[in-house]
Parts: structure tokens; sequence; C-alpha cells
């Protein structure tokens, strides 16, 4: 059951879901409410999330289990679950402690292609299976060990409590701290204060929701000839489940990111914005409409709250981007243009994807079926001074609602 049971809550039979171990109650955020509701038992997850790497190198299993259980008392979305009761809102309930205890599996007596079969096993069987949300914690991590001084680590979680951002924070962090202990040192204090996520969502509690309920109907409005949405044909009537459109990935080189890099620079554009551009420009060519309307991530960190670039949680969110596309307009003013627009719309980039789909007068489609989305994540591994080397960094995470 992927979703929590409708009668979830407090366990005074456990020693993690015990009253006493009750630190704080909230409600979910708006950019969590998707991932809730398109949780089905029937069907994978969209939500669940496994991150891979190889650590090479030797490894202490001890200190790395110190590691681990030292980050999830440092970072508070790790101590949280999610409890839904009948008649009730949703709530997050974040623990005081949970026990956040890794798995070692010893696979060197497996050959290579083994080792990847059974892997490959373990993470399909494991995505089936999915994690429930109202157990604390909402996370393993598992190590395989492949040879003498080389890892395979895999940390499974919800993209709930973590986005991408917060992914690679994490691992890079997990490295850093199991060095400490290695060393018998004490981990360095983390760049965060102790209240930082409190204040986020005091943040959040006092932003004006009439005001953004009404800059999206303005933006529904001024483009209601577009409520007939740009859709993809398929080869099936058959509806997808969620989660079930495809994928198209693009790495630049470092020639391409350079000439790109001077481009925006020179015009005082973002990598985002010509990339909206671009996008812009394909579906207004491929439908022949001079509107396109498709989805895009922000990273939502750029708020007024001490500490929200090394805040591990949940912050992102996925958000309608309206363009009319003008072919006689000159490209650099109208993709400064597109810039403003981002800039107009910050201020309301916490908005519930599900509120913006209620405030539509047409229902019965998706308002996008095209979704950009721009990982800039941190720099894995970039910590010389760790005796681990982390290699093969893979996450099944983009930061999508």
């Amino acid at each position: 059951m992927i979703r929590p049971s409708e009668t979830s809550g407090p366990d005074k039979s456990t020693s993690t879901m015990s009253r006493q171990n009750v630190a704080a109650i909230y409600p979910l955020q708006p950019n969590q409410l998707p991932w809730l509701w398109h949780a089905n038992p029937d069907q994978p997850d969209p939500g669940f999330l496994q991150i891979r790497f190889r650590l090479r190198g030797s490894l202490d299993p001890g200190a790395l289990s110190k590691a681990w259980q030292w980050l999830a008392d440092q970072h508070e979305s790790l101590r949280m679950s999610i409890h839904v009761r009948e008649n009730m809102d949703p709530m997050i309930i974040s623990w005081r402690r949970v026990d956040a205890v890794p798995s070692f599996h010893d696979w060197r007596d497996l050959s290579a292609d083994e080792q990847q079969q059974k892997l490959q096993f373990v993470l399909e069987d494991d995505a089936l299976k999915g994690l429930p949300l109202d157990r604390p914690p909402v996370h393993r991590l598992d190590v395989y060990q492949l040879e003498k001084q080389l890892h395979q680590v895999v940390w499974e979680c919800h993209h709930i409590f973590v986005d991408g951002w917060s992914s690679a924070l994490l691992v890079n962090q997990l490295v850093s701290v199991y060095d400490s202990f290695l060393r018998d040192e004490t981990p360095p204090a983390l760049k965060v204060p102790g209240d930082a996520f409190r204040n986020y969502r005091d943040w959040l509690h006092q932003l004006d929701a009439n005001r953004q309920r009404d800059f999206w109907r303005q933006k529904l409005t001024e483009f209601s000839d577009q409520e007939a949405p740009l859709q993809f044909k398929r080869q099936s009537a058959t509806p997808q489940p969620i989660g079930s459109y495809g994928t198209v990935g693009l790495t630049l080189d470092d020639a391409v990111s350079s000439r790109i890099e001077l481009l925006t620079s020179d015009h005082q554009l973002t990598a985002s914005c010509l990339c909206q551009g671009v996008l812009s420009l394909i579906l207004s060519r491929l439908y022949q409409r001079d509107t396109v309307v498709f989805g895009t991530t922000v990273s939502g960190r750029s708020v007024p709250v001490q500490g929200m670039q090394n805040l591990i949680g949940m912050f992102s969110n996925s958000l309608p981007v309206f363009v009319r596309v003008n072919g006689e307009q000159p490209a650099d003013e109208w993709l400064r243009q597109l810039r403003d627009a981002s800039f107009h719309a910050f201020p309301h980039e916490t908005t519930s994807p599900m509120d913006i789909e209620s405030w539509r007068t047409r229902r019965d489609t998706p308002l996008y079926e095209a979704l950009l989305v721009i990982e800039n994540f941190p720099e894995i591994g970039n910590d010389r001074h760790v005796g681990l080397k982390i290699e093969q960094y893979h996450s099944s995470l983009s930061s999508v609602n």
C-alpha cells in the first residue's frame, strides 16, 4: 500500500511512533499534495525514488551507519511521515527521532553480470512495493559490496519529502560526515539554522492565497484560446497511468554550454529562459499555433529564508508557462519578455498545481502535456578530503509533480 491508510496516525505501540516522540504536526505544502493523490496502491508510485551511486575505497560499515543516523537526526524532512484520516486533511508528523539503519549485503561471490542482474531485480521489486508514507523513516539505504573496495549504494525515498537539489546535497553530506566519524571527529556543522524548516513553513503560511489565485486566473483568462490544450497523439486510446509519459533528455557538452553562457550573459537572460523559448518555438510549429502552454519546474529555493540552499526537503514545483510566439518580433526582445514573465510569476511559484487546474473553465483534459525540466543540482563528490570516491551517481529523480 503506497498511500497512507485512511486511519493512520501516531501509534502508541512503538517508540518511534509514540506521542512523546512527536516534534510537530504540519499541513502538507501545496507542492506536496499532487504526489499524495497521484499515489495508487494498484500501480507503481510515481513519487518513489531510487538514488544510486558507487563508493570506491575502503568502507567502514559502522562509520557509515553512524553518518546516516546523524543526518536523519539533523534533517527534519528525513524524520517525517504522512497520515490521512477520514474527513480530515492529510497531515505531516515530524518525529523527534527515527531509527535510520542502513542494510549491508555482501555480493562478492557473484560475477559482475550476476550483480547487475540481481541489482536490477531488486530495484524493480522495490519500485513495485514502494514505501509506506505513514511509517517513519520513509526512506531506506542499502549497501551492496561488489568488490573489496567497491560498494553499490541505493537510497530509496519519496519525492514528497525530497527534491532533486536535496538528493545531491545529502549524498555529498553522507560521505563528508562518514569521513568525520572515520577520523573520530565531530562532523562539521551544517549551513542550516535549526529552525530553517519551520521558518519556511511560517513564510508559506503568510503568503496571500487570494493574490496567487488572481494571478493564475488572469493568466488562464488571457490564454482562453488555449483552453483546448496541446495534446500529443497516442497510438493507444487507452488512458495511461500517471508517470507513463516518455522523457527526452539532453546533455550539453562543455563547448555548447560555454556558448549558451556567453549568449545569455550578453543579452541578460538565463539558460532556463532560453530553453523555454526553444520549447515554445517547437510546440508552436508542431501544432501551428501562436499561443502555447507547457509546464516547467522551479526550484522553490529563492525565498527569504536563511539556509534554503542547504535545506533538505521538497521545495520544487511544476507550473504552467503561457507563451505567445510572434515570428516578426526580434528574438532577443521576445526572450526578454519570457524572462520578465517568469519574474512576475516568481511570487506565485508555490501555488499548488491542483489549485491552478481547479481554476480552469475546462477540466476534461490536462492544461499541458509537455514539461520542461532543467536540472541544476550541487556537484556530486567534489570534496577531495574524504577517503571514499563517489562514482556512477544516478537518480530516478526529476523535480516534477
